[in-house]
């Protein structure tokens, strides 16, 4: 077998794409370039364990972690509009990301070097989600507490009927994810 015989079998998970996903509008790439200069001090800096960081991350399968992508400075991030900054961030990381989205990641340096993510967007909208129920209860309890028979109730016998008397408050209701 010569050298112009031998196949090469190349086998990788990476994927590729095609030239035209990379093309970008001339004022989008020049608003880009833009955050870039203004934002490298941060791009380039190296970042500190255990620090909350705005960036992308990406969810890597075969290790079951959350890798930490790339970070943007909290006076860029608000000082730009978000899809410019998404943008940005996925044109400036080192690892595709198939769905990019923009999360606030707490950074954990693993002694190997490796810097992986803990997601906070996720609690924060889960706090968001049960505080929205929560609150609606309350409404809806101190609506009921007007009502002439409840406040009746409460002046003969100095107290709310049984299933007004407990107003729900933030303690407690993320207790169904306690394990």
């Amino acid at each position: 077998m010569d050298d112009n015989d031998r196949l090469a079998i190349m086998d990788s998970d990476v994927e590729t794409d095609s030239e035209e996903e990379f093309e970008l509008d001339d004022d989008i790439e020049y608003e880009i370039d833009n955050i870039y200069r203004e934002d490298d001090f941060h791009m380039e800096s190296t970042k500190t364990n255990q620090t909350y960081y705005i960036g992308l991350c990406n969810l890597h399968l075969s290790r079951n972690t959350i890798l930490f992508v790339n970070s943007i400075s909290n006076r860029s991030f608000f000082r730009h509009p978000f899809q410019n900054v998404l943008t940005y961030l996925k044109e400036y990381s080192i690892f595709h990301c198939s769905r990019p989205k923009i999360e606030i990641m707490k950074l954990n340096i693993l002694p190997t070097g490796t810097y992986t993510a803990l997601v906070k967007t996720h609690w924060l909208r889960l706090v968001q989600r049960h505080w929205k129920k929560v609150f609606a209860s309350r409404k809806l309890i101190f609506r009921k507490r007007g009502l002439p028979g409840s406040q009746l109730y409460n002046q003969c016998h100095g107290k709310y009927p049984s299933d007004l008397r407990y107003l729900p408050t933030i303690h407690g209701m993320l207790s169904n994810y306690a394990t």
